[in-house]
């Protein structure tokens, strides 16, 4: 049972391109669920959105069409985004907003005008009143706990599941923050792509990922037979439908050869820091956050590829949130122009 706040008059959400995360001060995270919206036939009132709406998409079922209202990290249904939002946020308060509560929410590092204008006027018309944003590599950074306080310079990499989020944190103060057009639906992509090409199986996006958390791992001696591919309908589906039985003996190399396009980005980026930061990198190093940070042998690939250390936050998925939740408590330091804050004691 979620909590009832009858007064949550600041939020914190984190909208993001498979998950929404809320938070509500005082109250911690209060709502994880997917980013998804589920439709009847014909219809234009949603029938379920998050967990309800994946379990639709999974198991296939007739006369609905499930809607990802978030892409790459922008708002791309609108009117989707704001039925999602305004139901998750009356899940998240176990009450109707009947004020509108103040909100804290993050974009990309070089998001357009656009993007943000069309995610502040989701929030808007989903019930929110002053919106404040922060930059989404500040939240990450303050969410992992890991090298802020350092003296050295810490570079964290959140890759999430349509852009991947780069900043460079030296004594709590961003020194360097950009966004990278690349995250799991990439390799989602690239698993569409050799299954059809390999195994002339047609798979959507949504049976790609599952295959994705399956198998799990970059090591090629890691997978097993066979796996459960589940059923191939929903959004992206084509021809197949019914339970499928994939080979996944070639997905590790897939994911190996799909990060390495992030690999060359990454290494762009530490060539053009200053060369003192970069020789801070050598002992601090790489923290991973995002769903990808989970996939098994990501940290040995990065590290190698790199040569630098690499670690993974203790809570990949939540950093976001965990970082807004940290400025949440204070709140009123965004008006600083150096925008410097610490994490809080959990």
């Amino acid at each position: 049972m979620l909590p009832r706040i009858p007064w949550a008059d600041e939020i914190a959400v984190d909208l993001g391109t498979w998950q929404t995360h809320i938070c509500v001060r005082g109250h911690g995270v209060v709502l994880r669920e997917p980013s998804l919206v589920a439709y009847a036939a014909g219809q234009r009132r949603p029938v379920a959105f998050g967990t309800e709406a994946r379990k639709m998409l999974q198991r296939g079922v007739e006369g609905i069409t499930v809607v990802q209202p978030i892409k790459g990290g922008a708002v791309a249904e609108f009117d989707a985004a704001v039925a999602m939002l305004r139901h998750f946020l009356q899940q998240a308060t176990g009450r109707r907003l009947i004020f509108s509560p103040d909100v804290l929410t993050s974009v990309p590092t070089g998001a357009t005008s656009v993007h943000k204008r069309a995610k502040h006027d989701a929030l808007r018309n989903a019930g929110c009143g002053r919106i404040n944003v922060v930059e989404t590599p500040l939240a990450v950074s303050l969410g992992t706990g890991i090298g802020l306080n350092a003296g050295q310079a810490c570079l964290v990499v959140d890759i999430g599941a349509g852009v991947t989020d780069v900043g460079v944190f030296c004594e709590g103060m961003a020194t360097y923050a950009t966004s990278i057009t690349f995250g799991g639906d990439d390799l989602d992509e690239a698993i569409v792509r050799t299954v059809k090409r390999g195994q002339g199986l047609v798979v959507n996006h949504a049976t790609a990922e599952a295959l994705k958390l399956q198998v799990g791992t970059l090591d090629l001696h890691s997978v097993g037979v066979s796996v459960q591919g589940g059923n191939n309908t929903g959004v992206g589906a084509n021809s197949l439908s019914g339970p499928l039985e994939v080979d996944p003996s070639g997905i590790p190399e897939v994911l190996s050869r799909g990060l390495m396009p992030l690999v060359g980005e990454l290494r762009w980026i530490l060539e053009e820091l200053p060369a003192q930061q970069r020789a801070e990198m050598e002992a601090e190093g790489i923290v991973l956050s995002g769903g990808c940070a989970l996939l098994d042998g990501i940290v040995p690939f990065l590290a190698g590829h790199l040569e630098l250390p690499v670690a993974t936050a203790t809570d990949p998925m939540s950093c976001t949130i965990l970082g807004l939740e940290t400025i949440l408590e204070d709140v009123g330091a965004l008006s600083l122009g150096g925008r410097r804050f610490r994490p809080s004691a959990r």
